[in-house]
């Protein structure tokens, strides 16, 4: 069993799973890096880039200053198909793993196949219009893990094991999980863009529960609005890039707003790299700093969660160190008829 010392990360534990077993009121797995996972973010950006395939992967810890970390991992694969009109259809894989706690705790695993068509409009002037819908089928299991305990278990501060302990229905579920979105990009310049999307995740509100005795809960629709600008300056040496991402899920919600500044020294000098350096405030719960350095076809990103919930007396303020590198190929052989790409 958990010891005395865990009791009150057990107990948080045993509260999520409560509200996902009951209510449907736990909010999906996110990145701070919201915009360095596109598959995450809404499945119409599957294939929308400046390029013919990406490579992504993410890597989340939370909360290890004060109990065991929560940890998040994802890794997705995308490919498109340029058409002769400029159009292009896309293809990828999205795998995300989340786990809570190190003995006792949540663990989840989603793999979804995204795909998406994108519908060039070239307008009369310089610029040009992409707009765009995908959709995800996928896989989700969670699983619970370890020996939990309970408040009720613990009396004037000791351990009583023969209290019942709650009566799950089973320790591993799984269904079927779709999601569907839509992205309009406008580009116009030497490579300023804007771009608004949306989406909606579970669309079929799958069941989820693991207590016996509770009625059937089915997890809420998560609804997600983002987007955002780039504003090139000079000859492309440096860019200013605001944007944003909201989300909400049966009265839980979560909005970012920030900006970002890159520098592209392939503008400057022969150095084929950039530097990106920006920052967010996630309302109600977090200031986020991040930079990232590009070279050639690599991205690398680190960013840092600065708590100022309410939970910032646990966490000393420290909340997640959030991990991304991306790889994007550009075929030479393929020439991206008129097709703007979409860069956060």
């Amino acid at each position: 069993m958990i010891k005395l010392n865990n009791n009150i990360k057990t107990y948080v534990f045993y509260l999520a799973m409560l509200l996902i077993s009951t209510n449907g009121n736990a909010q999906d797995i996110h990145f701070s890096q919201f915009y360095a996972s596109p598959l995450t973010m809404n499945p119409a950006m599957t294939g929308m880039m400046d390029g013919t395939f990406r490579a992504s992967a993410q890597y989340r810890e939370q909360w290890g200053s004060f109990m065991e970390p929560y940890v998040t991992t994802g890794i997705s694969a995308e490919r498109n198909f340029p058409l002769e009109n400029g159009d292009r259809p896309g293809l990828g894989l999205v795998i995300v793993n989340d786990k809570t706690g190190k003995d006792a705790g949540l663990n989840t695993i989603k793999v979804h196949l995204s795909g998406s068509y994108n519908k060039l409009f070239q307008t009369s002037g310089n610029g040009n219009i992409v707009l765009g819908a995908g959709f995800q089928l996928g896989f989700v299991q969670k699983s619970i893990f370890g020996e939990f305990t309970y408040p009720d278990q613990w009396v004037n501060g000791a351990y009583n094991g023969n209290v019942a302990l709650e009566d799950f229905n089973s320790n591993s579920i799984s269904y079927l999980d779709l999601n569907f979105g839509t992205l309009c990009n406008y580009v116009f310049g030497i490579g300023s863009s804007v771009f608004l999307g949306g989406a909606v995740y579970h669309l079929n509100r799958p069941k989820e529960m693991f207590l016996d005795g509770m009625q059937d809960s089915h997890l809420e629709p998560r609804w997600v609005s983002h987007g955002g600008s780039r504003l090139v300056i000079g000859s492309g040496e440096i860019s200013i890039i605001p944007n944003f991402i909201m989300m909400f899920q049966n009265g839980a919600r979560e909005i970012n707003l920030g900006t970002s500044v890159e520098v592209d020294f392939g503008m400057l000098s022969a150095i084929q790299a950039t530097w990106t350096i920006g920052g967010w405030h996630r309302l109600n719960d977090a200031m986020i700093i991040a930079t990232g350095i590009g070279v050639k076809d690599f991205v690398f990103g680190i960013s840092y969660d600065i708590n100022t919930s309410s939970l910032k007396v646990a966490s000393n303020k420290k909340g997640a160190l959030e991990l991304s590198l991306r790889y994007q190929f550009k075929s030479k052989s393929i020439k991206l008829k008129g097709f703007p790409g979409l860069k956060m």
